[in-house]
């Protein structure tokens, strides 16, 4: 999934992004999100890719906070993530299905947003 999140990134239209304020937003969130993508693809433990999903997930949210897409999508948390300091991912349905903690806690969460 990460690699396919990277090949999103350089389908990027660039062109759409006319307004300099808009841009520049733009290059700092791809760049984040393109480290994050990056480093869960080239790690195998699970544990350091959920650190990096979190990193990821903040910054797709902030894009599409800014940008917004194209359907509905749910900003999701899991107070007990990251040593119950709490995370958030996004997801296209309302159903909670929480990353960082799979099989052990799948409906371990909630809905915080809905963009």
């Amino acid at each position: 999934a990460a690699k396919k999140v990277l090949s999103a990134l350089e389908h990027v239209d660039m062109k759409q992004l006319t307004d300099k304020k808009a841009h520049d937003h733009w290059m700092t969130i791809s760049k984040e999100i393109s480290n994050s993508a990056n480093s869960i693809s080239k790690i195998s433990d699970i544990k350091a890719q959920r650190d990096h999903f979190k990193q990821l997930s903040a910054h797709l949210s902030k894009g599409v906070k800014l940008f917004g897409v194209d359907q509905k999508i749910y900003e999701q948390f899991c107070p007990m993530a990251d040593n119950n300091k709490g995370a958030y991912w996004l997801s296209t349905t309302k159903e909670i299905k929480n990353p960082y903690f799979g099989e052990a806690m799948l409906t371990c969460g909630e809905i915080t947003d809905e963009m």
